[in-house]
Protein backbone atom coordinates (compact mmCIF):
# COMPACT_ATOMS: atom_id res chain seq x y z
CA UNK A 1 0.00 0.00 0.00
CA UNK A 2 1.14 3.58 -0.58
CA UNK A 3 0.69 4.39 3.10
CA UNK A 4 0.13 2.60 6.40
CA UNK A 5 -3.33 4.14 6.69
CA UNK A 6 -4.33 2.40 3.46
CA UNK A 7 -2.72 -0.82 4.69
CA UNK A 8 -4.90 -0.64 7.81
CA UNK A 9 -7.98 -0.16 5.63
CA UNK A 10 -6.99 -3.16 3.49
CA UNK A 11 -6.43 -5.24 6.63
CA UNK A 12 -9.90 -4.31 7.88
CA UNK A 13 -11.45 -5.12 4.50
CA UNK A 14 -9.71 -8.50 4.19
CA UNK A 15 -10.59 -9.53 7.74
CA UNK A 16 -14.23 -8.75 7.01
CA UNK A 17 -14.10 -11.26 4.18
CA UNK A 18 -12.39 -14.00 6.19
CA UNK A 19 -8.99 -13.52 4.55
CA UNK A 20 -6.14 -14.03 7.03
CA UNK A 21 -2.85 -12.12 6.97
CA UNK A 22 -0.25 -13.49 6.21
CA UNK A 23 -1.68 -16.99 5.65
CA UNK A 24 -3.92 -16.01 2.72
CA UNK A 25 -2.42 -12.70 1.58
CA UNK A 26 0.60 -10.53 2.31
CA UNK A 27 0.29 -6.89 3.29
CA UNK A 28 2.83 -4.09 3.36
CA UNK A 29 2.52 -0.40 4.12
CA UNK A 30 4.65 2.71 3.79
CA UNK A 31 5.41 5.30 6.52
CA UNK A 32 5.94 3.24 9.69
CA UNK A 33 3.33 5.15 11.70
CA UNK A 34 3.06 4.67 15.48
CA UNK A 35 -0.45 3.24 15.22
CA UNK A 36 0.90 0.03 13.69
CA UNK A 37 2.14 -1.16 17.08
CA UNK A 38 -1.49 -1.72 18.10
CA UNK A 39 -2.35 -3.99 15.16
CA UNK A 40 -1.99 -7.76 15.00
CA UNK A 41 -0.23 -9.02 12.99
CA UNK A 42 2.33 -6.24 12.85
CA UNK A 43 2.29 -4.85 9.34
CA UNK A 44 5.53 -4.79 7.37
CA UNK A 45 6.22 -1.22 6.29
CA UNK A 46 8.82 1.00 4.66
CA UNK A 47 10.44 3.36 7.14
CA UNK A 48 12.45 6.48 6.38
CA UNK A 49 14.10 9.35 8.32
CA UNK A 50 11.39 12.03 8.42
CA UNK A 51 13.53 14.57 10.31
CA UNK A 52 16.41 14.17 7.89
CA UNK A 53 14.05 14.73 4.95
CA UNK A 54 12.91 17.99 6.54
CA UNK A 55 16.47 19.13 7.19
CA UNK A 56 17.53 18.41 3.62
CA UNK A 57 14.47 20.23 2.25
CA UNK A 58 15.29 23.34 4.30
CA UNK A 59 18.94 23.23 3.17
CA UNK A 60 17.83 23.06 -0.47
CA UNK A 61 15.43 25.98 -0.02
CA UNK A 62 18.14 28.11 1.59
CA UNK A 63 20.52 27.29 -1.26
CA UNK A 64 17.86 28.26 -3.80
CA UNK A 65 17.10 31.56 -2.02
CA UNK A 66 20.81 32.35 -1.96
CA UNK A 67 20.97 31.76 -5.70
CA UNK A 68 23.07 28.62 -5.48
CA UNK A 69 22.43 25.63 -7.67
CA UNK A 70 20.80 23.00 -5.50
CA UNK A 71 21.82 19.35 -5.69
CA UNK A 72 19.93 17.35 -8.31
CA UNK A 73 19.42 14.13 -6.36
CA UNK A 74 19.51 13.44 -2.67
CA UNK A 75 19.15 9.84 -1.62
CA UNK A 76 18.34 9.19 2.00
CA UNK A 77 18.31 5.81 3.73
CA UNK A 78 15.14 3.80 3.99
CA UNK A 79 14.46 0.31 5.29
CA UNK A 80 11.76 -2.27 5.77
CA UNK A 81 10.42 -2.44 9.32
CA UNK A 82 9.54 -6.09 9.52
CA UNK A 83 6.29 -7.21 11.02
CA UNK A 84 4.38 -10.41 10.47
CA UNK A 85 2.22 -9.53 7.49
CA UNK A 86 4.28 -11.06 4.67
Amino acid sequence: CTSDIYALEVLYYLRGRGIHIPQDAGLMGFDNIEMLKYVEPLINTVSYPVEEIGKEAVKLLVEMFEGNHAAEDIILPHWIAEGGSL
